[in-house]
């Protein structure tokens, strides 16, 4: 058997016939989804991608207004912790001043036992100085 010539002219008619062709016989065999139109996008898939981009754009203010939201929320505590801040602050202060209160009082209340103890111990000094000029005297008169 021989080999069959094929010249340049007959391969150009043979491709124009597979080009015209290849659409249909990928439609028949389901291997490629053609669309009708050559050009455009398909009206279901417009409209697919449309709604897509409008959730998306909700989504997005409903990111931006809970962000918002958040940030407000963080102001306020905040403040609460600042007000609190100020709460301690000034109970510190009340217990330190508390504290030096007591201070003063405590030397106060020592000061005054030091003074009672200085009366009683001048006040028994003196009735022992008189006991035992008594004693001394009478053991004088005895003698």
């Amino acid at each position: 058997m021989g080999e069959a010539q094929v010249d340049q002219n007959q391969l150009d008619q043979i491709g124009s016939y597979v080009r015209s062709h290849i659409g249909q016989w990928l439609r028949e065999q389901n291997i490629l989804p053609f669309p009708e139109r050559e050009r455009g996008l398909d009206r279901e898939i417009l409209d697919r991608i449309i709604t897509v981009e409008q959730q998306l754009k909700f989504q997005n203010e409903k990111i931006e207004m809970m962000m918002v939201q958040s940030d407000k929320r963080f102001e306020s505590m905040d403040k609460r912790f600042e007000s609190m801040d100020k709460r301690f602050e000034s109970m510190d202060k009340r217990f330190t001043d508390m504290q030096l209160y007591m201070d003063k009082r405590f030397e106060a209340s020592q000061k005054n036992m030091s003074q009672s103890f200085n009366r009683v111990y001048g006040l028994l000094t003196i009735i022992f100085a008189g006991m035992l000029s008594g004693f001394v005297t009478l053991i004088v008169k005895l003698v």
